[in-house]
């Protein structure tokens, strides 16, 4: 399965990465997202997956995802 494989998952949002990176116990106001990002603590702390941050232009996938992207 994918949790057996090393891996490293990159996120251009700083504020979930942020949560992600200390357990302070609080959850975002939006549930789904604390419920989501709970679940993504949990399966990195029990695999070899870590988590980085990437900023927008570092993100190489990121153009792709926009309409309005200069892919040059």
């Amino acid at each position: 399965g994918l949790l057996a494989r090393k891996g490293i998952l990159v996120i251009d949002a700083k504020s979930p990465f942020d949560f992600l990176q200390k357990d302070t116990g609080r959850l975002p106001t939006d549930k789904r997202l604390g419920i989501d990002l709970r679940l993504m603590q949990h399966y990195v702390s029990e695999s070899d997956w870590s988590i980085k941050w990437g900023c927008g232009p570092q993100q190489l996938a990121d153009s792709p995802t926009k309409a309005s992207a200069n892919v040059d």
